[in-house]
This record gives structure tokens, sequence and C-alpha cells, in this order.
């Protein structure tokens, strides 16, 4: 029988036996942000379950991102079960990582329900709090998302074409289209690796991309591992974005932190959670970014400063200790 007090359940889709297959989740929160707090709080002495069943009698169960496939049937499993447990004792903590409340979405009616039986939430950066705070009461808890790939040096040597890297779900293929379509200069000779999910390069590839600037475009399916090659082979990693787009108003700074990690200057739409890192990356849309692109080496020193100074802040160790402690 497991210690009610030392026992946490996860609400996530599917069915696991332990930790280890949620490393190879598609779901990014759950790699940047269950597992590393799961494996801390094992670390500590706690039994950690995971899936959409909750078993035994748990102190803790959090809620993580439900996901609109099969939201339907989802959604009432998982509000029975949180119910249930709060009846029972358990503290019921919402991990809130995208702002359904905020525009509308498939999931908006589950995060409505599951925050009225909330004790507490955890969201990914201090906007999303401020956010979050508009339309609910309680107390809101801020964890980063942690990085997946380990420090390397910047790049010594540019290509005669520079050669950039982009990486996302295929939620923000749309935003690297715009991009590259009005954000570059006519005659530049660019080379792009674009790393996504099936979904995300068959929407790059179903309509072809008409930019002013010579592009060449080598497609990748994302993984970890590709994502490493790719930055290997890069001189420069960009993140477009919009900033008045509500869908993206929330956005974690990872895919910022995982391209300096990774040795990158990087250029970036700024994000409400990217301000915070501004003396460390270069405005896509801005002088400065046509000067990265002549001479990415330029812009090393604040790769180098980003490394020392923020990078060891979203290490999956440090912020697993910071989710035991608040969770534990």
């Amino acid at each position: 029988m497991v210690d009610a007090m030392q026992h946490l359940h996860y609400l996530v889709p599917g069915t696991y036996e332990s930790v280890e297959p949620l490393r190879d989740s598609a779901m990014a929160s759950i790699r940047m942000r269950l597992l590393p707090a799961a494996l801390a709080l094992q670390s500590r002495g706690w039994t950690c379950s995971f899936g959409d069943q909750v078993h035994g009698a748990p102190s803790r169960v959090v809620v993580t991102k439900i996901g609109a496939n099969g939201i339907e049937a989802r959604q009432q499993l998982w509000l029975q079960q949180i119910e249930h447990r709060k009846q029972q004792g358990a503290a019921v903590w919402v991990d809130y990582t995208d702002h359904h409340l905020g525009f509308p979405s498939p999931m908006s009616e589950f995060y409505r329900a599951a925050l009225g039986l909330a004790d507490a939430c955890t969201v990914p950066s201090r906007h999303m709090a401020s956010l979050l705070a508009e339309v609910w009461g309680g107390p809101v808890y801020v964890v980063q998302d942690a990085i997946e790939v380990q420090i390397a040096p910047p790049k010594l040597q540019a290509d005669a074409a520079v050669t950039l890297l982009w990486f996302g779900h295929a939620s923000n293929v749309e935003y690297l289209r715009r991009f590259l379509e009005t954000g570059l200069a006519a005659g530049q000779e660019i080379r792009l690796i674009a790393l996504s999910n099936e979904a995300g390069l068959r929407l790059i590839t179903a309509h072809p991309i008409q930019s002013p600037a010579k592009v060449e475009i080598l497609l990748g399916l994302w993984s970890v591992e590709t994502m490493v090659e790719a930055a290997a082979q890069a001189d420069v990693c960009i993140i477009p974005s919009d900033v008045d787009d509500l869908r993206k108003a929330a956005a974690s700074t990872n895919r910022l932190v995982t391209a300096l990690a990774m040795g990158l200057p990087t250029a970036a739409d700024a994000l409400p959670s990217y301000i915070e890192f501004k003396d460390y990356y270069t405005a896509l849309r801005s002088e400065e970014f046509k000067a990265l692109l002549e001479n990415p080496q330029n812009f090393h020193t604040a790769v180098l400063a980003a490394q020392e100074k923020i990078v060891p802040r979203f290490a999956a160790c440090t912020l697993g200790e910071d989710w035991a402690t608040l969770l534990g």
C-alpha cells in the first residue's frame, strides 16, 4: 500500500507503468516539466504515478497538459478523477502551460473547470503568471521549462552562405512562413534547416514559401539528437513569432535558451518571456539582424555570456529540485 503522504500522481494522457516511457513523449511540457520534477521527487523518496487513471490515495494530484486529442472523453474522465481525489483530501495542482482561458481553444472548457478545483497552479513564465492572475485568484508559482541539451561552444567559422536553424512545433510554422516571406532582403542567399514534427513538415511543404531572398530549405523531423546535429551545422538560430498573437503571449523561454545553449547567436521576436534576456539575442526585424547575418561570429560574445550567466538556471537537475521543493 502506497503511503498517501509520499505519493504524487500526474494526470497525463495515456497509461504508464513508470516514468521511463515519458522521456520520449511528443509533448514538450512532459519532457521539460514533468520529467525533471518526477525524477527529483523520486530521489527524495516519493512515489510518482502517471496516466489518465489515478491509483491509490495520493496526497498530490498534478494536472499536466491534457492536449486536444480525445479531449471530449478525456476531459470528463480527468475532471471526475480530480474531483474524487480532492474529496479524499488530495491537493490539486494544475500545470498551466498555455493560456487557454485567453483565447478560444478546444481545451478552454477543461481548464476553466480544472481551475475551479485547483489548490495551486504552476506556470512556465512570470508573464503567464500575470495572465492567469487576471482570471484565477489562487496561488501561482513560476517554474521554467528545462532545456534538453548540453552547452556547446559557438561555431568557429561561418560558411559562405549563412545557415539558419529553425525548430518548432507545427503551431509555429505560420510564423516561420511569414518571416521568410517578409523579413529577408531581396538577393540574400540563405540556407535554412527547419525541424518540426510531421504535421509541421507537411505545413511547410504544402505551399511553397515565396521569399524575396534565395532560400534553400532543408527539412528534418525534430528530435533532440537531430536538433543538436543541425545546430552544429548552423550559424544562427531564428525564432519568429507574433507578439500580438494571444496564443504566443505566454510562451516560455525554452527555445531561446536552448538555442543559446547550443552555441547559436539567436534572432527572435520579443515575446514577453524573452525580455529578461534582451542582452543575449538580436531583434529579428532590425538592422542588427542584418549585421548578424553578415558576420555571426561578432555575436558570439553574447552567446558565451548567456551560457555562463543564464543557461545553467535551466538545467533539468536544477529545475527538478525546484519542483521537488515546491510539490514535496
